[in-house]
């Protein structure tokens, strides 16, 4: 985890060493509905929350990028 000021905003990056997110995924992650866990009873609703409650609550933003080691979500506010 990294925390840093740029340009006068906090940011906030969280990185783990999992490989990276599948393009394919990680282009409807924060969607409603959108799940990588089939048949398992998710409503996929977790992320799609998270970024609606970043955005509108708090003037912010999230997004998630593949590092050299694997993903990495980047908060910023």
């Amino acid at each position: 985890m990294k925390l840093a000021t740029e340009n006068g905003q906090s940011v906030i990056s969280i990185r783990d060493n999992g490989g990276g997110i599948d393009d394919k995924v990680k282009d409807n992650l924060f969607e409603l509905y959108s799940s990588t866990k089939m048949n398992l009873n998710n409503t996929g609703i977790g992320l799609y929350m998270t970024k609606i409650l970043i955005e509108n609550n708090i003037k912010g933003t999230i997004e998630v990028i593949n590092n050299q080691e694997g993903a990495e979500f980047i908060l910023t506010f």
